[in-house]
Formats: C-alpha cells, structure tokens, sequence
C-alpha cells in the first residue's frame, strides 16, 4: 500500500527544516535518482524523487494552515507517489487534508522532536527517523 509520512507538530518547531534535511539527505545519498523541484523558496519546498529504491516519493515541506499542502497532496497524488512525506500541525486544517487520502494511503504520524537546547540535533535526528521508516 502507499504511504503517507506526516511529521506532526505545533508551529515553529522546525518541521520544515527537518524535511529539507530529509530532502538534502536523499539527495546526498541517492544521487542517481531522478530530483523535480516543482516550488522552491527559502523556507519551503516541493520536490518529486523518482527511481529511489523503486519508489516515487513526493516532499511538500510547507505544512501550515491555509497554504499548499491540499494542492501538494493531490499533485503528488496524480503523479501516482508510493509515498509523500509532508508536515503538519496537530490538529485542523492540515490534519484534515491528509485524512482525505485515507482510503489510498496508509498514514504514518511521526511527533515532531522539540528541544530548547539543540534544535538542529532534534531536526537531524526526526530526518533520519524518516528516512528509516522509508528503509532508505
């Protein structure tokens, strides 16, 4: 069954930063497979990985209300992802849309790590608990 990979937290925890990470390491590490950036800016991005382990894995790193995760969703959706990472908050809007994919995905919630001591350790260690749960 395909996948979806939602990493769960409140804001300004570092979810998005996390997921660049993941996306960074996937690149480092699979260097052959086939990277589309589709949207791209400081912050956030959309990208598609195709030929990875024989998987097409969608990231949508914007995970806040009232912006392009439900678009990201659907495109990655109709481009036919095995599987879609992607962040979300901990309830509402964003929660929301992921349940609509249901039915066609199973979906996997990791709890966003929160540490006021070493925030980019906590990010590298949730990157790599994602690409774990990958197999990658």
């Amino acid at each position: 069954m395909k996948k979806i990979v939602a990493l769960k937290g409140s804001e300004n925890k570092g979810k998005s930063e996390t997921l660049r990470i993941v996306i960074q390491k996937i690149r480092e590490k699979y260097s052959s497979a086939l990277y589309t950036p589709f949207e791209q800016d400081d912050k956030d991005e959309k990208c598609v990985f195709e030929n990875l382990n024989g998987m097409k894995i969608g990231i949508e790193t914007q995970g806040d209300p009232g912006y392009r995760l439900p678009k990201s969703l659907q495109d990655f959706a109709q481009m036919l992802c095995n599987v879609i990472i992607c962040a979300c908050r901990t309830k509402g809007s964003t929660v929301d849309a992921i349940k609509l994919y249901r039915n066609d995905y199973e979906i996997a919630y990791i709890k966003k790590t929160v540490s006021k001591i070493d925030f980019k350790q906590a990010n590298e260690y949730d990157a790599d608990r994602i690409i774990k749960q990958l197999g990658l």
